[in-house]
């Protein structure tokens, strides 16, 4: 009988061990999102596989294995991928490329969906250096709503002919100058309506909340530029360019930098 009790035991131990192996460690699940030149990429990591959804090649499921520093996988082609796991819990593709964990964010176009459109007009730029108000959290959802129709009535602009559309967009929201209030922040990526590799122009834009009503800033440079990260106050981008030997959609030199946020302007500087 005691020999039975322990067959048993054992048995049962090693099957929810077999299951566990099965599905795989867990260390890094989650949703991940990196964009580079027109492409955005979103990575779907749950236990042992990876789904990467490429929006000009589509979408792939691959086997991983995760450690609790790195996940690594094989593409179909047999290149073998290293994710290394970041402080903050992003994957590091490579030096330039970093899959950011997505959290909770102000939402993906900016809008705010659960209020009714004012129809209050936004005062005109009146100065470039006004003193930021301090505002409570009654007029943040108005300083929010009269954003979003500055920042359409600027999209409506840059795609009015047609031949382009925005295909990426991101919204958020940071203290740019130390004042304690954080400005809201947009970005946006230009693409042909059609699809194809052609670089259509990005930018970024920056709304703050003044005396004398809201001040847009805009980076939206003669050159190509990506997007690295906004944190610490900081916005951090690359500045792209191109060899002889490039193709159109491969770019191999990345010049890091931020955008120094002063008197309403944004301006690239190297660190």
């Amino acid at each position: 009988m005691k020999t039975t009790i322990t067959q048993l035991f054992i048995l049962l131990t090693l099957s929810a061990f077999l299951h566990s192996c099965s599905l795989g460690e867990h260390y890094h699940d989650g949703t991940y999102q990196t964009e580079m030149m027109f492409m955005r990429i979103n990575y779907q990591i749950d236990g042992n596989e990876i789904t990467i959804d490429n929006s000009l090649t589509g979408v792939s499921k691959l086997a991983c294995k995760q450690y609790p520093d790195r996940i690594e996988y094989t593409e179909d082609n047999g290149t073998t991928r290293v994710l290394t796991a970041l402080e903050n819990g992003d994957l590091k593709f490579s030096e330039m490329v970093v899959l950011h964990k997505i959290n909770e964010p102000i939402n993906s176009t900016g809008e705010d969906n659960t209020e009714n459109d004012s129809k209050e007009e936004v005062t005109e730029q009146k100065s470039a250096t006004k003193k930021l108000l301090h505002f409570s959290n009654n007029n943040t959802s108005d300083f929010k709503k009269k954003a979003e129709r500055l920042y359409k009535k600027h999209i409506h602009q840059l795609t009015k002919s047609g031949e382009t559309v925005i295909d990426i967009q991101h919204a958020f929201s940071e203290d740019l100058n130390g004042d304690g209030n954080k400005e809201i922040i947009k970005f946006y990526n230009l693409a042909e309506k059609n699809g194809g590799c052609i670089y259509e122009g990005r930018g970024i834009l920056v709304y703050e909340n003044t005396e004398t009503g809201i001040i847009e800033s805009r980076y939206e440079p003669d050159y190509q530029f990506e997007l690295k990260e906004i944190a610490n106050g900081k916005i951090f981008v690359y500045k792209i360019d191109f060899t002889d030997d490039d193709l159109p959609c491969n770019p191999s030199i990345y010049t890091e930098g931020k955008l120094n946020f002063v008197n309403n302007k944004l301006i690239f500087e190297k660190p």
